[in-house]
């Protein structure tokens, strides 16, 4: 499925015309939307779901790369529909509009996700996301414990309350352009039949880098821990 050719701000992606992220590995296509909610659900997070009053059908695409606690995935639904997967509980989701927009809607805030906006959704709070037929997702899951452990690895400190990150990223900024970066190495490496994903321990250095990506490059609650300043190198006539 190629879908709409996204707008210049997701341009950075160079997905426009070309095959749908994650092509390679496709996991889900159908068009019952049954089927859709439930193999959907089986691999990100159990849901329910209702389509608006004037749709009838979905065309459905999940494709899905796995790295250990970290999948990267495509997802497009083909239709006017509302997702409740309630809180996410034990992950987070980088989501990111290559195509269309999505609403989505919290207890005290609603945004609409598109072009250079991408949110990062927490796991402690029910939302509500709104696709419309045009609407061609790019989303992170990243599990909550891999963070804790990596966070470890790369401070030497266990980590102390939950790890919150800001909730928007903007994708022409720096921390936006690495990510961006990140989801097209992953693409490229997911279409070879020898990538770094199809191996145990290839996997597992994706993981790893997407971890260490958004840890240093997202602002978050830990930032400053993770990304400590930097003592200048002392003048060379005062090094012994």
């Amino acid at each position: 499925m190629h879908g709409t050719p996204p707008g210049p701000a997701v341009g950075a992606l160079s997905l426009g015309g070309g095959p749908a992220p994650f092509a390679a590995r496709n996991v889900v296509r159908t068009d019952s939307a049954e089927r859709a909610r439930r193999e959907i659900g089986a691999r990100i997070k159990p849901h329910r779901m209702a389509l608006a009053a004037r749709s009838r059908t979905v065309e459905c695409c999940l494709n899905e790369v796995r790295l250990g606690a970290v999948s990267l995935f495509y997802l497009r639904y083909g239709s006017d529909l509302l997702v409740d997967p309630g809180p996410f509980d034990d992950f987070h989701i980088l989501h990111i509009n290559i195509a269309g927009a999505c609403d989505i809607v919290g207890s005290s805030s609603s945004r609409a996700v598109s072009g250079a906006r991408a949110a990062i959704c927490p796991p402690d709070q029910a939302l509500l996301f709104r696709f419309r037929p045009e609407s061609e997702v790019v989303g992170i899951k990243v599990g909550c414990a891999a963070l804790a452990l990596h966070f470890q690895d790369l401070t030497g400190l266990p980590l102390q309350g939950r790890l919150r990150f800001e909730e928007e990223l903007n994708l022409a900024s720096e921390a936006g352009r690495r990510i961006v970066n990140l989801i097209r190495f992953i693409d490229a490496d997911s279409a070879q039949p020898g990538g770094l994903w199809s191996s145990p321990a290839g996997a597992a250095q994706l993981e790893r880098l997407v971890l260490s990506t958004l840890l240093i490059s997202q602002a978050s609650s830990h930032h400053a821990l993770v990304n400590p300043p930097v003592s200048p190198a002392a003048p060379h006539y005062v090094r012994k």
